[in-house]
């Protein structure tokens, strides 16, 4: 079975370096994904997520499966860059730069003790071990952090001598100064001689633009691209999807355009934004909805069978209208509706189902001819109680909670119930 995997970060930066937790995001993110590879500075994260739902819980979450941790840092570093001279080119040097440091781990979790002043020693270790343990499954040997970069400085040569790749973003560089910019392939040429890129260029003449503030254009595009790159070898590396956005992701959409929809994790949380909207349930990514969470509930909620077939549902309905929706969920194709329609093609479920609706016709008319319109109104209930009847104990409990409908109509609901924390 395919495995939903995403790798991202939960965090926000705020201009004055000041860290923040998208907690609804993270939230939302353990329930479309079977397992959300969180990507973590010096687990900043983790105090915020105890302070919102409790230690226990947090350690429970982190023995799961639903987390992975990558602890480091990885990123391209753009060393120099300088104008041309007596018609030379431009030149950009630029190489990855790949750091993720054990120790750092060790460091952060005496850090993390420190501001919680854990005392508890066995709550102490149940959370180091279960911290160091998800840590683990994402960490580097130095020689695979060598392997890594190497792998990753090959994909950006590649990639950035390629005009039809670099292009998208020199566009966006471009438009991100204010200028518009409509560049073909034979505006840019690219080399890569002696670690460096030589481009040549007269873009800067195109634009109005001296070659001086060119090179910033040319800089914020070789970020740019090296911010793609990372992202490819990211989902590589972690067997994960990595958000990126159209604007951003010119190696997706101009080879893969079909295919980089279907990776696109927004796709998911989009539909959840829309599904929560239509059956009129809480949603996660509004102010304040993210704190009331019971974890517990949610990671018993997202192991369920149903929390599984939800998951996997919820991919297929980005293209799906809200009646559509409604109908899927009333009878998803692979679950109630499914059986449901099996058991009527057999000679003992058309009795099952004929008796059970001629009783309950017979109730109606009885009840209703007397009495008028109250005792009627009284009577319709009795449809249902014959349909629960066949659901319960001709379908079975388990098989009727196992859907997309079940999560949200109880798992997903659980969630906002008081609970231990």
């Amino acid at each position: 079975m395919l495995q939903r995997r995403l790798f991202a970060t939960p965090n926000t930066f705020a201009t004055d370096g000041s860290f923040h937790l998208d907690a609804g995001a993270f939230l939302e993110r353990l329930l479309l994904f079977d397992t959300f590879v969180l990507s973590s500075n010096r687990l900043n994260e983790i105090s915020t997520l105890v302070d919102l739902f409790g230690l226990d819980a947090v350690i429970r979450l982190f023995k799961s499966d639903a987390v992975e941790v990558q602890l480091g840092l990885s990123q391209t570093t753009v060393l120099d860059t300088s104008a041309p001279s007596r018609g030379r080119p431009y030149l950009i040097r630029a190489f990855p730069v790949w750091t993720e440091d054990r120790e750092m781990a060790k460091n952060c979790l005496l850090e993390l003790r420190e501001r919680f002043e854990v005392q508890n020693l066995s709550k102490w270790r149940s959370i180091t071990y279960a911290l160091h343990q998800s840590i683990d499954q994402a960490s580097l040997t130095p020689e695979e952090q060598h392997k890594a970069a190497a792998l990753i400085g090959n994909d950006l040569i590649e990639a950035g001598t390629d005009s039809r790749r670099l292009l998208p973003y020199v566009e966006r560089a471009a438009a991100h100064r204010g200028h518009t910019l409509q560049a073909s392939e034979d505006d840019v040429s690219v080399e890569f001689i002696n670690g460096t890129f030589v481009v040549d260029t007269n873009l800067a003449g195109k634009i109005g633009v001296s070659t001086e503030e060119f090179v910033s254009v040319l800089r914020k595009a070789f970020f740019g691209l090296g911010d793609e790159v990372h992202r490819v070898h990211h989902m590589r590396r972690f067997n994960a999807l990595v958000p990126f956005a159209p604007s951003e992701a010119s190696f997706y959409r101009s080879h893969l355009e079909y295919v980089g929809g279907l990776l696109d994790p927004a796709r998911p949380s989009e539909s959840f934004s829309r599904i929560v909207g239509v059956k009129g349930l809480p949603n996660l990514r509004h102010t304040g909805v993210a704190e009331g969470v019971n974890l517990h509930a949610l990671i018993d909620a997202r192991r369920s069978a149903e929390g599984e077939a939800f998951r996997r549902w919820i991919w297929s309905a980005a293209d799906l209208e809200d009646n559509e929706i409604e109908e899927q969920l009333e009878y998803h194709v692979q679950s109630l509706g499914a059986r449901f329609a099996a058991l009527l093609t057999a000679p003992r479920g058309r009795r099952v189902r004929w008796v059970a609706a001629t009783a309950a016709g017979f109730a109606f008319r009885a009840a209703a001819e007397p009495a008028g319109p109250l005792a009627a109104a009284a009577a319709g209930t009795i449809p249902g109680f014959a349909n629960a009847f066949l659901l319960d104990r001709v379908l079975g409990q388990a098989q009727r909670q196992h859907t997309p409908a079940a999560f949200l109509e109880e798992g997903y609901q659980s969630l906002f119930k008081p609970g231990d924390r």
